[in-house]
């Protein structure tokens, strides 16, 4: 049994065992899980039809589940749930990564590219059950896959903490924040930063330690919104 039969065969497995749809074109499962690495017919243009399959299959259940938001707010939603990180957690507790069949790829030391190849993997997926199937049976998967994502809940489409404390700031005349990123450890795959973020309110600046700067971002500007609130 070679070695690219038994990652098919495991990618099929999976495919049947945790989205319950079996393909009946294999050509398009095994293209959806082959990387630009290893051939020209790879999973890019796949990827790019299930990003817009997924875009749809959401964007409709906010809006018919939430007809009284305003179209900021279920836009915002909408992004946080069909957002990298998303795709990437939903496609790693389906081991796709793991079917990917490629060449020269480090993503196993790499968190970041092993987290983007994950969610790319996915769209991927989506596109090639839409071009095995139809919209209908792909909403189906969807749903079912983004479950987690779609509890109905009374508020939708807050505000990030960063966004919020730009607004405050603006509200009350003052510059927006300012933030800072130092490399304090870890190797460059996996680094540990403090992000250090400044305003004009505080005589002093607030840090925290995170692996993203986005995160750290986030996480320092609802610690100053907090201590805002609290004062």
């Amino acid at each position: 049994m070679t070695k690219a039969y038994n990652k098919f065969s495991n990618i099929s497995e999976i495919v049947n065992s945790k989205i319950n749809y079996r393909f009946k074109n294999n050509n398009l499962l095994l293209e959806c899980i082959t990387h630009k690495s290893l051939s020209n017919q790879n999973y890019e243009r796949m990827e790019f039809l299930g990003d817009a399959v997924i875009d749809l299959a959401i964007t409709s259940f906010l809006y018919k589940n939430y007809p009284k938001h305003k179209e900021s707010y279920l836009s915002r939603e909408k992004f946080k749930i069909v957002s990298k990180k998303t795709l990437a957690a939903i496609s790693q507790n389906l081991k796709l990564i793991d079917m990917l069949k490629f060449k020269n790829l480090n993503f196993k030391i790499d968190r970041s590219l092993s987290e983007s190849l994950s969610a790319n993997v996915l769209e991927a997926l989506i596109g090639a059950i839409y071009l095995d199937s139809n919209y209908d049976e792909c909403e189906r998967i969807i749903l079912s896959l983004f479950s987690d994502y779609l509890t109905i809940k009374k508020k939708i489409g807050e505000k990030d903490a960063k966004t919020q404390l730009i607004e405050y700031l603006a509200s009350i005349k003052e510059p927006p924040p300012k933030f800072y990123k130092e490399h304090v450890a870890g190797p460059p795959h996996k680094p540990i930063l403090k992000i250090t973020c400044e305003v004009s309110i505080f005589d002093k600046q607030f840090s925290v330690q995170s692996q993203t700067v986005q995160i750290g971002q986030q996480e320092v500007s609802r610690f100053i919104l907090d201590k805002i609130s609290n004062e």
